[in-house]
This record gives structure tokens, sequence and C-alpha cells, in this order.
């Protein structure tokens, strides 16, 4: 079987099984070249930060900003 890799992940914070720091933590030890971009409208950057993300971005700016980072991270969009 062949696995697929992923240059980039877009998570949010609030999920049903696990918070977006933890997924965080678990894809950087498992891949520690992916590209983290963690989001919420809670004031979690820290906790994104911390656990390995790249960049957190505010939901309510999520659109306006999410696009020109992608278009930046070199080699992944």
């Amino acid at each position: 079987m062949n696995e697929k890799r992923f240059g980039i992940l877009l998570t949010d914070y609030r999920m049903p099984d696990m918070n977006g720091d933890e997924l965080t933590v678990l894809v950087r030890s498992r891949y520690p070249e992916i590209f983290i971009i963690g989001f919420s409208i809670e004031a979690k950057e820290q906790a994104f930060l911390d656990a390995g993300a790249n960049i957190f971005i505010n939901k309510e700016r999520l659109a306006h900003r999410l696009l020109p980072i992608l278009y930046a991270v070199p080699g992944k969009a």
C-alpha cells in the first residue's frame, strides 16, 4: 500500500475527539516537515505554537489570511 503525504495541515482547535493542539503534537512527531496551520475563534495561538504549529490564524481573519499564507509556503502550495 502506498502512503500519501501532505505538505500542509490546517486544523481547528475544537474537534470531537481531540483538540487541534493535540493533533498538532501527534502529526508533528510523525511528520516533522509538514507545515501546520492552527485556527480557532478562541485565543489559542500559544497552545498551537507550543504544540509545534507553524502559524495560528484567528477564525475571524481566516478567509483573508489563508490564501496568502498558503502561497508563501515554499514548495507546498
